[in-house]
């Protein structure tokens, strides 16, 4: 048998440390095919970090264009599924121009079908690049593209393939489904029998099944008889899949279970964390909740193995966090709320221990999945609030809020009958009485801030008052991270007159210990005047001031900072911007207060201070090899849904997300942390539920202790008194961090000019409160 055939069967079966051990002593030609299955093989079972091992080198050792082009594919998707986009792009363009794509003419048939077969599989990976970073226009053309060669290739696998991702990913109308559904089923009955037929009949089963069940069933069940068992697996749980769609729960039940009957002998702990989540959810559906939660647990077991070798993204690009580990945390959670509200009070309050340690780890998922890394976060232990303290978890299930009230040993526990979607819609709607329209102030809707308090802090106010309780650790769920606790009104006063307040992204998140000791040092940054980093910005950022709709969004005069950005306007692609509109990019970008803001700020603290000129990227990044306790920069920034698209100016460049992380490694941070990062002109973008946990994961990123932002663009002057004030009270012997946030927007909000939560909610601390 040849290598390239004997490293597709063990690609076929997974086993890739077998595929490592074929023929070490091939030479020339096969010995690049041995090198290119291995590392095809490490990618299909879920080593990234092993393929690219092999594949780089390999890459480095070639001396044709053709094998680099094949090489380079292999790491176009390899980088897909890690969601390293820049990565990809990159080894795609080489694939591209070593395979002389764009040569190609698919109405001339001057260039071989083999060359035009791969250059249709690099635009198909082109296309899902393009989905990844949210350019939707671009994909789709990308996918045109890739379906032109393919069809000018005249390769069924190829077709098949770049069909069944426009299906996936491009296709909305049930007219074109069905028609490229009957084309795949066609290209696929062209192949002959082998690997990769049994591959590609498994996905076109999946995803069929919605649309033409019969035609899914004859393909899955041609693979469930085949030669490959694992792909029988598969398919089983697809069958399983396609049944529970159609509420066919029992016969779905026997199907999974013939599935993991299959996997007996087969240690894939990821495949069988898909079986087991699968057979909860099943078990569910039929009221038998005792099974589900033990299949939940199982599934849980099998997610802790694999968990430092999973990656962000399945094969197809997509995020695993949405497709199975949210779902599985949360489905978990809201078990074992369910039976702690019916059991006894020492086994409920296990069970809430559980519940919320599973809510806690789907936060943990749920940032790595935002950073797109595997280690971009780390969990701590959590230390028991001191008396007077207490955490809320709230939690928004599909029928219902679970809330989760800690105070000290006790979670106590109060259930609130509202859907999903209606909570979801009165906290947009309140969200956006908090942004300016057109340069005018949006009243106050105070029926709604009431609603949203009757159904987050009325129900456990009882526990509250028992217990004295003045601080509030906050660990928000979905929807609810764009909106400020301390706004919400409970028909007399805000929340913000009662209680002190303070995001967590999670209990385990949190380093919640007390603050060391010492002067808090300071660095001080501000650009009241941006420089050449205008001409790096974005489309999408730079277009709506253009334009006029993120102008400085001036109200009766007074300049807003941040940028109004919508979510829609976050996903186009980003070009650049004719040299005219620079100047004025310039001064509608210019924050008049900053300079006022940071030279306060300097008096009341020890600091450091660099301003526009000397606020440029190379001095923050020198700057961070002293070891501050505080870092405040003041400067126009944005918090999208995606991490690639969230970062703050410096005078010549933008510092991206995950390069503010990397800054607070040195070693002098090791022993005392940064105690405060500040961004104080910052803000997440409109419509997007994830956008927050930019804000919220850059504390816990970076290694800060804590984080202090805002959620919206926010009043120049206002945000200038608010942060003057918070420093002052910061200052005073005995106080902390919250207690000082808390007396800076009372101050503010005591004034008539700034009543209006616009002004002094936005401000939200994020980690240690002390």
């Amino acid at each position: 048998m040849r290598i390239i055939e004997k490293g597709a069967r063990f690609l076929l079966c997974g086993f890739f440390l077998c595929a490592l051990t074929l023929s070490p002593g091939a030479r020339g030609t096969e010995r690049f095919a041995h090198g290119l299955a291995e590392g095809e093989a490490a990618l299909a079972g879920g080593h990234s970090d092993a393929a690219e091992a092999i594949l780089l080198p390999l890459l480095a050792r070639v001396d044709n264009e053709s094998d680099a082009a094949r090489i380079g594919l292999v790491l176009g998707k390899l980088y897909l599924r890690a969601r390293r986009s820049d990565e990809a792009d990159a080894a795609l363009a080489k694939a591209s121009d070593g395979a002389s794509c764009k040569t190609i003419d698919p109405g001339s048939r001057g260039v071989a079908a083999g060359n035009v077969g791969m250059c249709a599989a690099i635009a198909d990976t082109k296309a899902r690049v393009s989905l990844l970073r949210g350019d939707k226009e671009r994909a789709i053309a990308g996918f045109g593209e890739a379906l032109a060669l393919a069809r000018y290739a005249d390769e069924p696998a190829i077709l098949a393939a770049v069909q069944l991702n426009r299906l996936r990913f491009a296709l909305k109308g049930p007219k074109d489904i069905r028609s490229v559904i009957r084309e795949i089923d066609a290209a696929v009955g062209r192949m002959p029998p082998g690997p990769e037929r049994l591959r590609l009949s498994l996905a076109l089963g999946r995803l069929a099944a919605p649309w033409d069940l019969a035609l899914a069933y004859r393909h899955l069940s041609a693979v469930i008889e085949g030669e490959a068992p694992r792909f029988g697996v598969q398919a089983l749980v697809a069958l399983a899949g396609a049944y529970r769609n159609q509420g066919r729960f029992r016969e779905a039940l026997i199907l999974l279970d013939r599935a993991i009957h299959g996997l007996s002998e087969d240690p894939a702990a990821f495949l069988r964390l898909r079986l087991e989540f699968l057979r909860g959810m099943l078990l569910t559906a039929l009221s038998r909740q005792t099974e589900a939660i033990s299949a939940y647990r199982r599934a849980l077991s099998h997610l802790e193995v694999v968990r430092s070798d999973l990656p962000v993204s399945d094969l197809d690009g997509r995020s695993l966090f949405q497709e199975i580990i949210g779902p599985l945390y949360r489905g978990m959670a809201d078990l074992l709320l369910r039976r702690a509200a019916r059991v006894m009070p020492e086994e409920a309050q296990n069970l809430r221990r559980e519940a919320q340690e599973s809510l806690d780890r789907l936060r943990f998922a749920e940032l790595r999945d935002y950073f797109k890394n595997a280690c971009a976060v780390t969990r701590d232990s959590f230390t028991k609030p001191s008396p007077g303290t207490a955490t809320l978890y709230p939690v928004l299930l599909h029928d219902r809020i679970e809330l989760l009230l800690g105070i000290g040993e006790i979670i106590h526990q109060a259930s609130v009958p509202v859907d999903r979607p209606r909570v979801a819609r009165s906290v947009r709607d309140l969200a956006r009485s908090f942004r300016v329209r057109n340069g005018r102030i949006s009243p106050y809707d105070y029926d709604l801030a009431g609603e949203l308090y009757r159904w987050l802090i009325h129900p456990v106010m009882k526990w509250l008052r028992a217990a004295d309780i003045d601080t509030l650790i906050y660990v928000p769920d979905d929807i609810l991270r764009i909106l400020p606790l301390s706004a919400l009104w409970d028909g007399k006063r805000f929340l913000v007159e009662r209680f002190k307040v303070v995001t967590a992204p999670g209990l385990s998140l949190i380093d919640s210990g007390p603050r060391p000791a010492g002067p808090l040092r300071a660095f001080v940054a501000g650009l009241s005047k941006p420089g050449p980093v205008v001409a790096k910005l974005p489309n999408w950022m730079a277009t709506p001031f253009l334009r006029g709709s993120g102008d400085p969004m001036h109200t009766r005069g007074a300049t807003m900072r941040g940028v109004s950005l919508r979510a829609a306007e976050t996903a186009r692609g980003d070009h650049g911007m004719p040299d005219d509109d620079l100047s004025r990019l310039k001064e509608t970008l210019a924050l008049p207060g900053v300079a006022e803001e940071i030279a306060a700020i300097a008096k009341l603290l020890p600091s450091d201070r660099v301003e526009n000129e000397t606020f440029h990227l190379r001095a923050v990044e020198e700057a961070f090899t002293q070891p501050y306790r505080i870092v405040h920069m003041a400067t126009h920034g944005v918090f999208t849904g995606d991490s690639d698209r969230s970062f703050i100016l410096t005078y010549d460049e933008l510092l991206r997300i995950n390069r503010i992380a990397t800054l607070f490694q040195p070693k002098v941070f090791d022993e005392v942390p940064v105690e405060l990062l500040t961004l104080s002109a910052c803000q997440t973008a409109e419509g997007d539920d994830r956008s927050p946990l930019g804000l919220i994961g850059v504390a816990v990123q970076s290694g800060a202790r804590s984080a202090l932002g805002a959620l919206w663009p926010v009043e120049d002057k206002a945000t200038q008194k608010l942060l003057t004030a918070f420093y002052t009270h910061l200052q005073t012997p005995g106080a902390n961090k919250v207690r000082a946030l808390q007396q800076a927007q009372l101050e503010l909000q005591g004034r008539k000019k700034y009543r209006h939560p616009l002004f002094w909610a936005p401000f939200i601390l994020v980690g240690n409160w002390q």
